[in-house]
């Protein structure tokens, strides 16, 4: 026999209890009105069950409040019988009406909860399009499409996703290994764009749904969730939310994919780019020393023994000073390339900065000329926490396109003063400055910016100085504008 379930049971329970109610006011004010009267107490009831509870509580209120009317107050009162053929219109009257109201009212109230399950529904389905949209990373989506899956679900969400050709399963924010009857039933719906699992009609009888979440006849992935007890029209309702949210799912994963596609893609470019300018870089700095290295030898082997004293030894000083730039340039490829592996390692030993600036200076000595050089050490300087030879390397980069980059004859200032991370060390050249436009470019490696044709170099002092300050927990900034000359801040970590 087929039971009622208890929530409906209650409702047709309530609804003889307004029948109950309102036989006790027609029993309290029935002296006072025609039989007849009575009867709209009872199409309130009808009212009240419909609007309530729907339409069978409705319509049994009509049937039972004809019954209760009969026998409380139709003579002869208390059996079911009458005594006057009139009332039979009356009765069929209350019933049809009571009927007629309960179909009215109850299609009121579907069409309410209609109306509130689609609101609902909206409103779900704008939370997650509002959250896919402000992710552009694919493991942070599925855990939002997992979080709202299992939220209206209630049950157990799993995703599966291919990559490169097999697939992967994603549960409660990590990649799990696959069962192999989830991997079978996946791999279906995937190669049929069909859902499969509950409710349809590939292995109906799996505890699981499985929706393809599929881009027109593509399927970029399967989305699962446990089936709980069947709930009629919730249960569809709930099927026809759970297909949008897959639409949703799967034009976000998609636009994820399409990015990361592009951002490969500007990758390679970019890759390109720098494959470029390093051949074109290294094609010129390093061919430029070895011709003048291979000409000086060759003068020498060929005429050596019939040049003067004097013109042999301009020569080997030539090659001498070009094989330097060459083994300066080798060292710089070294340098970004150990910085770029994460292979550079600071010792770090404390330093006396006085000590550093003079090392630098003393680096860049036979570059300097006779330009001036302002030193200022500003109070008492703490020691720093560095690898000696790296801070020099480093500032030695600095002090070079300082030189490069101004007019001969312009000061350098170098100045030293205590900070509250530890100590800065500024230096500034008077020269044409650095244009805004490159700012934002001048730490890359191999950018030369528009004064730099004419200057020798691959363009990665900066970017290795960077490297090398970033390795001892520092920061270097730079400071620029056109005719106001360059200032670089480096802040070392003082000596704990």
């Amino acid at each position: 026999m087929m039971r009622l379930p208890i929530k409906k049971t209650s409702h047709y329970l309530l609804s003889m209890g307004v029948v109950f109610l309102m036989s006790c006011v027609g029993l309290m004010i029935h002296k006072h009105f025609e039989p007849t009267n009575l009867v709209m107490l009872y199409l309130l009831a009808v009212v009240i069950s419909a609007s309530l509870w729907g339409r069978g509580p409705a319509i049994a209120t009509s049937l039972i409040s004809v019954l209760v009317f009969d026998i409380l107050f139709i003579p002869p009162r208390f059996k079911l019988s009458v005594a006057n053929t009139q009332y039979i219109l009356t009765f069929i009257g209350l019933f049809v009406v009571g009927v007629m109201i309960s179909e009215l009212a109850s299609k009121l109230r579907e069409r309410a909860l209609e109306a509130s399950r689609r609101e609902a529904q909206t409103a779900i389905l704008y939370r997650l399009s509002r959250d896919l949209t402000t992710t552009l990373n694919l493991t942070d989506v599925l855990d939002i499409i997992h979080a709202h899956v299992e939220k209206v679900t209630g049950s157990k969400v799993k995703i599966y996703l291919q990559q490169g050709g097999a697939l992967k399963q994603w549960v409660s924010g990590a990649w799990a290994s696959l069962e192999e009857f989830d991997e079978s039933i996946a791999r279906w719906v995937v190669e049929n764009v069909s859902p499969a699992g509950a409710g349809t009609s590939h292995i109906p009888s799996a505890n699981a749904r499985y929706l393809p979440l599929k881009i027109g006849n593509q399927t970029v992935g399967v989305l699962s969730y446990r089936i709980r007890e069947l709930r009629d029209v919730m249960e569809r309702d709930e099927s026809v939310l759970l297909d949008a949210m897959a639409n949703q799912c799967a034009l976000a994963i998609e636009r994820i994919r399409l990015l990361e596609e592009n951002r490969n893609m500007e990758l390679l470019r970019e890759r390109d780019k720098l494959y470029t300018v390093l051949l074109n870089s290294i094609s010129h700095d390093l061919r430029t020393p070895l011709v003048a290295i291979t000409g000086t030898l060759s003068s020498l082997m060929e005429d050596g023994e019939h040049l003067e004293r004097t013109t042999v030894r301009e020569l080997i000083e030539t090659a001498f000073e070009e094989s330097l730039r060459l083994n300066n340039i080798v060292g710089d490829l070294l340098d970004i390339t150990r910085i770029e592996a994460g292979a550079l390692r600071a010792t770090l030993q404390p330093c006396d900065v006085r000590d550093i600036i003079s090392v630098s200076l003393d680096h860049v000595r036979e570059k300097m000329g006779t330009r001036p050089v302002q030193v200022d050490i500003v109070g008492e300087i703490p020691e720093v926490a560095c690898d000696m030879s790296l801070i020099v390397k480093a500032l030695a980069y600095v002090l070079d396109n300082a030189i490069k980059y101004s007019p001969a004859d312009a000061p350098i200032s170098v100045t030293a003063r205590a900070a509250e991370t530890g100590v800065n060390i500024l230096i500034r050249d008077y020269g044409k400055g650095i244009p805004t436009a490159e700012m934002e470019h001048i730490f890359r490696k191999f950018f030369r910016g528009e004064h730099s044709h004419n200057v020798p170099g691959l363009g990665l002092g900066l970017s290795i100085c960077k490297g090398i300050i970033e390795a001892h927990k520092g920061t270097i900034r730079i400071e620029s504008g056109r005719e106001q000359g360059t200032t670089v801040t480096i802040t070392l970590p003082e000596t704990v």
